[in-house]
């Protein structure tokens, strides 16, 4: 019988230091044969990125690279609500956090709800500059997105700090092998799918 391999993701924001990373920890689990579903690879043109959230926030593992950008861009805050709605977050979600990451003070996070609170008012003013409200299709689901973000962030960024997450020295000296070690348990214990 032909065993399926648990569907894992990495969220991630483009560009700069998460790339990197990024790309180390696809060719680490390359050299394991553990297929990893990453957006630049595996979403193709046309398809729809809102789907392929969907499908990410669904899935069995979820490999989530926080940089600064990652808390900042309204694509991976939709992702890590996706995966937050879908339940079981604290088992699904292997976070590897950049140095440059300050979640752990209160008052860090209280700037992630502050930055997220500008971004929804600059929009509402954006619309009330408007003579017209009947063509806005589309941009309200953008403000209910930032107001969800902005309700969210603070319990979201709570989460993530309160995972021992080492930090990237040690997850690149090691080449990944407590990431590797935790998917694998994950799947081990019946949690996953089976790998091949």
């Amino acid at each position: 019988m032909e065993t399926t391999q648990p569907s894992i993701y990495i969220s991630h924001a483009w560009g700069g230091e998460s790339e990197r990373i990024v790309q180390k920890i696809l060719k680490r689990f390359d050299k394991e044969g553990i297929h990893v579903t990453l957006d630049k690879k595996d979403l193709g043109y046309r398809q729809s990125i809102q789907k392929f959230i969907e499908n990410l926030g669904q899935a069995d593992a979820i490999i989530i690279v926080v940089s600064h950008k990652y808390l900042h861009s309204e694509y991976c805050m939709f992702e890590l609500l996706q995966i937050y709605e879908n339940k079981n977050i604290l088992e699904r979600i292997f976070p590897v956090v950049l140095d440059e990451v300050h979640i752990a003070k209160s008052t860090d996070r209280l700037g992630l709800v502050k930055y997220w609170e500008d971004q929804t008012q600059a929009l509402e003013e954006k619309i009330r500059e408007l003579r017209s409200l009947s063509h806005i299709e589309g941009i309200t689901e953008d403000l209910n997105l930032y107001n969800n973000i902005r309700n969210k962030i603070a319990k979201l960024t709570s989460i993530l700090k309160d995972i021992n997450t080492l930090n990237i020295r040690l997850h690149e000296q090691s080449d990944f092998d407590e990431l590797i070690k935790a998917i694998k348990k994950r799947s081990m214990s019946g949690q996953l799918l089976q790998f091949p």
